[in-house]
């Protein structure tokens, strides 16, 4: 998991990290239009995916309330339900703008892109949710990053007010791979 040591001057960890939620906690929203709910579910999110074996969560915030904040999870599976999970469609041209709901029913209107990450671990993929909430008009930025280490899915979601710095981003999900692959090391001795 990452630790406010692992990230530059400024972040701070919210709170422990847990297994009791599961992977559904990434999940941004609800929608609708099929194609798109993929990109809601933060890739390990869906409730209707395989279910995973252990699941942990970190969370960081930069800046107080109303800066960044950055939510790791670590999710292990069986290897082919992880290759199964990172492998499913994306569908981001079918959604660059689209209607749903957030966790707590609020309407919102999202829009997608793909985003550019370094590769990590087996395979990665990123995309940019951008959430803009009906009610108030208040737009937020999900950067989500996903990377399998073998039968583990690491998940790194950056979440700000406005454009992130995708720097930290892209190193927050580096570090964390570099975790998992030398716990993986450890196990095998």
């Amino acid at each position: 998991m990452l630790t406010a040591g692992d990230l530059p001057s400024g972040w701070k960890v919210m709170g422990d990290a847990s297994d009791v939620f599961g992977p559904g906690l990434l999940q941004i929203g609800t929608t609708e239009k099929k194609p798109c709910q993929p990109l809601l579910d933060a890739f390990v999110g869906r409730s209707d995916g395989p279910k995973p074996a252990v699941h942990a969560m970190a969370e960081l915030v930069q800046g107080g309330d109303a800066g960044s904040m950055l939510v790791n999870g670590v999710t292990s599976y069986r290897e082919s339900d992880a290759v199964k999970i990172m492998r499913g469609t994306l569908d981001v041209d079918a959604c660059e703008s689209f209607s749903g709901k957030l966790g707590d029913d609020r309407e919102a209107r999202f829009t997608a892109e793909r985003l550019d990450v370094p590769r990590a671990g087996d395979e990665s993929r990123a995309v940019r949710v951008t959430v803009a909430e009906t009610a108030n008009e208040v737009s937020m930025q999900h950067d989500i990053a996903a990377a399998r280490v073998g039968a583990t899915i690491v998940t790194v979601v950056r979440t700000s007010f406005s454009t992130a710095d995708s720097s930290s981003f892209e190193d927050a999900l580096g570090k964390v791979v570099e975790k998992v692959k030398k716990a993986e090391r450890a196990v095998r001795r």
